[in-house]
């Protein structure tokens, strides 16, 4: 690919750029929704020593068997070079993931259903609530996602890849999996990893440029034997249908932060707005005859967002992931001509997601600083799930080991509202027990 317009085309298509761009602003606002109704949510039934040595005892045997068999099957295609049998059986794999996937998100954004969030001993459970469903939206929403899973393993159209690939990427960032969040231990591990992959990435490349000056023949050349073709090629497993994934796994991290930053604004806006924490309590459902002893009272997700409230760390964060694609996209453009090998290999993504995380960072804290709320930022929490020995009750709360910092006044605990401090976004804490 030589030609500067067809490398942008390339990139409108074939990149993350646009399936990310649109999964960040639609997930931020799903988070949103997730986290307000996940503060709502009643604690969990009680657990006996004896269920929650079984439970734990049951987890690990599954997540045994299923490493066992999925990674053990890999590895032994692997080792047979059996490289069509490792595709397809990726691809059959691949695409019950993907038809979920589709599936769950356009239900989200067509309201098939309405989502209630639970809470068991352990996690959040997000469920459809089966009153709610709508069977003519449902079925039209099982056949747009199954049109677009098949339309994009037959590669019939980039329209079908980039609607999957935004899918993946909202369903990844719309709901936090973590049982607490902190932006700035996000950020210091966001930055750690991209250290550690710099210097791993170093040591790769001081290598293979020893060994090609080298020459296993110890005449600069490479060793004798190895012929084009002889070994497997792997773009067939990391590239296609198979491979888009790769453009979510390469987006969602940038996308988890913009959605921290979309709640981060929101909680400042309750902050300067205090009667906005007693809004009504969200609806709340009973969990079937079944799951009541292992879940408790579901809560319904709102089916709109928040409005009318300024998104400046938002607006910084998601601006500034687009100014480090731009910037690899022209970092690439200069190494034109640039081969299909090279362009399959997401090389474009990986560039943006080396040069994003710095960026992001950096603008984050700017923001911060020149609106006077660095500390505010740096100590900002969520909790998302409360286990029933925590202590720490309520939306935001300072990190552990912070004694010595000075005590912002949104975080200050009112009396009259007991353990609920007055930046929670939520009800008083009689609601949130209810």
């Amino acid at each position: 690919m030589s030609d500067l317009a067809e490398f942008a085309d390339w990139t409108l298509r074939k990149s993350a750029f646009v399936p990310a761009l649109v999964a960040y602003s639609l997930g931020s606002r799903h988070s949103l929704r997730a986290y307000l109704a996940a503060q709502q949510v009643g604690p969990a039934p009680e657990e006996t020593d004896e269920q929650k040595r079984r439970g734990s005892l049951r987890r690990k045997l599954a997540l045994f068997a299923l490493i066992v068999l999925i990674g053990g099957g890999e590895t032994y295609l692997i080792c047979t070079e059996n490289e069509r049998v490792l595709a397809m059986c990726m691809r059959y794999m691949l695409a019950v993931f993907y038809q979920m996937v589709l599936t769950s998100t356009f239900a989200d954004l067509t309201h098939a259903y309405n989502t209630a969030v639970y809470r068991t001993p352990t996690t959040l459970v997000f469920a459809p609530l089966r009153s709610s469903i709508s069977k003519s939206r449902l079925l039209v929403t099982v056949a747009i996602a199954t049109g677009l899973n098949v339309a994009t393993y037959l590669d019939m159209h980039y329209a079908a890849a980039m609607a999957l690939s935004t899918a993946a990427i909202f369903r990844l960032i719309s709901r936090t999996p973590s049982r607490t969040f902190s932006l700035r231990v996000y950020m210091i591990v966001l930055l750690a990893w991209l250290a550690l992959t710099a210097l791993i990435s170093g040591v790769l490349v001081t290598y293979l440029v020893n060994y090609w000056m080298d020459g296993a023949a110890g005449d600069g050349t490479v060793a004798a034997g190895v012929e084009q073709g002889s070994r497997p090629d792997g773009s067939m497993i990391l590239t296609g249908y198979i491979g888009t994934y790769q453009t979510a796994m390469l987006a969602f991290a940038p996308g988890i932060l913009i959605a921290a930053c979309y709640r981060f604004d929101y909680a400042n806006h309750v902050e300067a707005n205090p009667e906005l924490a007693q809004i009504a309590t969200l609806e709340t459902v009973a969990p079937s005859s079944k799951c009541r002893r292992a879940i408790s009272d579901g809560v319904v997700l709102p089916q709109s967002d928040p409005v009318g409230f300024a998104r400046p760390y938002f607006t910084t964060a998601l601006w500034s992931w687009m100014l480090a694609m731009m910037a690899s996209f022209g970092i690439l453009s200069m190494a034109m001509p640039l081969s299909a090998e090279v362009l399959a290999m997401h090389t474009l993504d990986l560039v943006g997601l080396t040069l994003a995380i710095p960026f992001m960072v950096v603008g984050i804290v700017l923001t911060a600083s020149i609106r006077g709320e660095f500390k505010r930022m740096w100590t900002y929490k969520e909790t998302w799930f409360t286990k029933a020995d925590d202590k720490t009750e309520g939306a935001i709360a300072l990190l552990s080991g912070d004694a010595d910092e000075e005590t912002l006044p949104a975080y200050e605990i009112d009396s009259d509202r007991e353990s609920l401090d007055e930046k929670a976004p939520l009800v008083p804490v009689e609601a949130t027990l209810a």
